[in-house]
């Protein structure tokens, strides 16, 4: 019946049923298919309601079902009393009201208690309620039957509340933000005040506060019909629609404290590749910055903001590199055989005691003195010995090649001579600036 008629279809498994049910109480009559409602009881009622004028616009359904006894109807069944009521509520347009509160949908029959009631609305005129749905379908993405009736009016208005509520906040956040930051984002005119995004933004937080603002469903569609704006109803609609995405990606650059935009615009500065790629970014976010959401949208263009900053500055740094002098090549690492493990080397390696022998009967051919087999070690070495050299500034490079060159060359001293023992030692190495006095001297022994 939301299209102006009074026929309606009934399944086919249902017509027996109510054959038996509408005929008899007058409520119209019933076919192979269709049912065609009848507007007696609504005339029946409102000739109760004209005789009753203290009743108001307001029918509680308690009073309507006295009407219905005193019409000839008693000892209904109370859900068959409701039905009565509730064909009349469609016949006459009627509003379904709970304890004076308009309610969204009808209840079900068993469900219509003392307490429910039918009000009689002032409706909008037809311009205006095809003005209305034609604008709730633009900006909110909602539409009902384009029958103008009570409950098509409602159902409009309770849909576009809803909409108008979830987005309330995320739209009035995301204007604050591009307001706060018009000059960062590079918005056109003071404050952004000529930007496309800013003024599609501002008409949807606009319209929201105005619909909010009414307190039934004909004055809802009354402003929603009359509000005007310079921009139009698809451009608004993106704005709303599309708010908690922008309003996402504006919060997560406000908590970095747009650290990225700053970083290219710092880069952006740069007379090379490095300060073109920048400029061009800073100008593709400007320009979603100030586009209608509908025309461009800002989200991808701040969701990737940070990847291309990060890529820009990987190049800055690399091109800085790239232009240092070349340093001379740290020297070799030292290996085993660079360490000298004489008595006269450095570290100093104390010699073996000497052992007594028999002088030679002999003396034309004296029998060679034993010799340290560390001399021997370090003569027959292919290299020259070396010390190991930990320097500050690399010291975690050094120190590890101080340790595995060190702990090689041991190994094979002993792989050689089996069962001598080697004292480490390491000291401070005074340089130029200064002496080292005793008491800065540092020394550590390792005896294995």
């Amino acid at each position: 019946m939301e299209d102006g008629s009074r026929r309606v279809v009934v399944d086919s498994h249902q017509i027996p049923v109510v054959r038996k049910i509408v005929p008899a109480l007058g409520l119209g009559e019933v076919h192979d298919g269709p049912l065609n409602v009848s507007n007696d009881w609504r005339l029946r009622i409102n000739k109760k309601a004209a005789e009753n004028p203290d009743t108001g616009d307001d029918l509680p359904v308690e009073i309507i079902r006295d009407w219905i006894t005193e019409l000839g109807y008693e000892g209904l069944d109370r859900n068959v009393g409701n039905l009565i009521i509730a064909t009349y509520a469609l016949l006459d347009d009627r509003t379904w009201i709970y304890q004076t509160q308009v309610v969204p949908h009808p209840p079900e029959l068993d469900r219509i208690v003392p307490g429910y009631g039918l009000r009689a609305v002032a409706l909008p005129d037809e311009d205006t309620f095809t003005t209305a749905l034609r604008r709730a379908g633009a900006v909110f993405g909602q539409s009902v039957s384009p029958v103008l009736f009570a409950r098509n009016v409602s159902r409009l208005a309770a849909q576009v509340r809803a909409v108008a509520e979830e987005h309330r906040t995320a739209v009035g956040e995301t204007r604050a933000l591009l307001q706060d930051n018009a000059v960062r984002l590079g918005l056109e005119g003071p404050g952004g005040v000529d930007a496309p995004r800013l003024k599609s933004t501002k008409a949807a937080a606009d319209l929201i506060a105005r619909l909010l603002r009414t307190t039934d469903a004909t004055g809802l569609t009354q402003e929603l019909a009359d509000a005007g704006y310079e921009v139009t109803d698809r451009e608004i609609g993106a704005a709303l629609k599309q708010a908690p995405e922008v309003l996402r990606v504006l919060r997560a650059q406000r908590d970095s404290r747009w650290s990225d935009l700053d970083m290219v615009r710092e880069l952006a500065g740069r007379d090379d590749g490095v300060g073109d790629r920048a400029r061009r970014l800073l100008d593709t976010v400007r320009r979603a910055a100030n586009a209608h959401e509908e025309d461009q949208s800002l989200v991808p263009v701040l969701d990737s903001l940070q990847e291309s900053a990060v890529a820009l500055m990987r190049e800055a740094t690399r091109l800085a590199q790239a232009a240092r002098p070349v340093e001379p090549a740290p020297p070799a690492e030292p290996t085993a055989e660079d360490v000298r493990l004489t008595e006269h080397g450095a570290p100093p390696v104390p010699a073996a005691p000497a052992v007594p022998t028999e002088p030679d009967r002999d003396a034309r051919h004296p029998a060679p003195a034993p010799q340290d087999p560390r001399v021997g070690y370090a003569a027959g070495s292919a290299r020259p010995p070396a010390s190991y050299v930990v320097e500050p500034t690399r010291l975690e490079s050094t120190l590890a090649a101080t340790v595995d060159g060190l702990s090689a060359d041991i190994r094979r001293f002993l792989t050689a001579h089996p069962g001598t023992r080697v004292e480490v030692t390491w000291q401070v190495i005074e340089d130029g600036h200064g002496e080292t006095g005793a008491a800065d001297r540092d020394e550590k022994e390792t005896e294995r």
